[in-house]
């Protein structure tokens, strides 16, 4: 390796430095200005090092180049997924959202990488308010629903002349809001058994049952089994050998209390 050529690598190596410790995508001028070398010689080293996959060049932003260790598309399915967790939103207005968060990204190629979330489940199309259009979320964020939900009923309530606090009174969370509705367990149960296996007596296993309703706790599950197998609405099956379980399999079955354990439910 000639003389020359040793300055040349320290400098490339500098620059992926200063690429990777950077907390948002930077400038050709302003990684000139921070490893003190000229615009042009940073450019070609920065063009190199993008392909071979060293770091990412961002789409151009204000006649800037821009570069980074994170891509932008990254970035996007990120920003994506934040604006989901706190809005329910149309494609469009998810796309135009999140782009306002991606330097030099448009709003349509943002909106480009929400077909991708939905097929991971990383994002869930859900009905909106009126026609057949959908609004996207993020999954487990059941908030960002009730908001948009929110939002639309104190525009109807407005638009009939009602003051939209004398129903939406106080200053609870939508959080809050959602947990102060009474959850009717046992009739989330008989409801999921008919809907996952139609044919009354056939079992459902407990295991399906769980997953189909996540949204319950444990406790409150077997509580409610319980008591409708109390009301004679459903059987239980008993699991032969439970105790030769892990902990995590004997936690999907349900506890009777007495020692023994149910694997299924069936309606009676």
């Amino acid at each position: 390796m000639t003389a020359s050529e040793i300055p040349q690598r320290e400098l490339r190596e500098r620059i992926l430095a200063a690429v990777r410790e950077a907390k948002k995508p930077v400038t050709v001028k302003a990684l000139a200005k921070l490893v003190k070398a000229k615009e042009e010689v940073v450019r070609e080293a920065l063009s190199a090092a993008a392909g071979e996959n060293q770091l990412h060049r961002w789409p151009d932003f204000r006649r800037s180049q821009y570069f980074w260790h994170v891509s932008a598309e990254q970035k996007a399915q990120e920003a994506l997924l934040a604006v989901a967790s706190v809005q329910a939103l149309s494609k469009t207005n998810l796309g135009k959202a999140a782009a306002k968060t991606v330097p030099g990204f448009k709003p349509k190629s943002v909106e480009a990488l929400v077909p991708a979330l939905l097929g991971e489940k990383q994002l869930q199309a859900i009905p909106a308010f009126s026609g057949s259009s959908k609004l996207l979320v993020r999954p487990g964020h059941p908030e960002a629903y009730f908001s948009a939900a929110r939002s639309f009923m104190e525009k109807k309530f407005r638009s009939a002349g009602f003051d939209p606090a004398d129903f939406f009174g106080g200053k609870s969370s939508p959080h809050e809001k959602l947990a102060e509705v009474p959850v009717d367990a046992a009739a989330l149960i008989l409801e999921a058994v008919r809907s996952l296996e139609p044919v009354r007596g056939v079992p459902v296993s407990t295991l399906r049952l769980r997953s189909h309703l996540s949204n319950l706790a444990k406790q409150e599950f077997d509580s409610a089994a319980l008591d409708l197998r109390k009301r004679q609405e459903v059987f239980l099956s008993q699991h032969a050998d439970p105790y030769n379980l892990s902990e995590e399999d004997q936690s999907v079955l349900i506890d009777g209390q007495d020692g023994t354990y149910y694997v299924a439910i069936a309606i009676r």
